[in-house]
């Protein structure tokens, strides 16, 4: 396999263009389901210090409850759609909906990656994070 995710069959025959197609769509889904960058890296980064804090506590804090919910939007979704509401719903409405909900999916999906993509090393006596110290015990 190569790092365009082609095997050595595909690289003698060639994919085809359905291949290539399939390949690359299959790497941005993958990028995107197996995410690791923060959605919103200005907010992690703000929230940073007090997030550190609360990780060594394991989010015991109700202000974590939001990790073990599914956001009402998602559980009771009722937004009008082009297909649901046939002329009732504009394309124009549609793309302005579609925003606001990734607006709000990335906010909450920072709110969990900020607590589960992330973990914290502790400082030494100098400030700094290292990791050895922890090999050696």
């Amino acid at each position: 396999m190569d790092s365009r995710g082609f095997s050595e069959d595909d690289q003698n025959h060639g994919p085809g263009i359905a291949g290539v197609f399939l390949s690359i769509q299959n790497g941005r889904y993958h990028a995107w389901l197996h995410r690791e960058d923060p959605f919103l890296p200005e907010q992690h980064e703000q929230q940073r210090e007090s997030l550190e804090a609360e990780w060594y506590t394991r989010w015991a804090s109700t202000d974590h409850d939001g990790m073990s919910q599914l956001p009402r939007y998602i559980a009771e979704d009722t937004a009008k759609t082009m297909w649901s509401n046939p002329g009732r719903c504009s394309e124009s409405d549609a793309h302005e909906e579609a925003a606001e909900y990734k607006k709000t999916f990335e906010q909450d999906a920072q709110f969990i990656f900020s607590r589960v993509q992330h973990h914290f090393h502790n400082k030494n006596e100098e400030g700094i994070r290292t990791i050895a110290q922890r090999l050696h015990q």
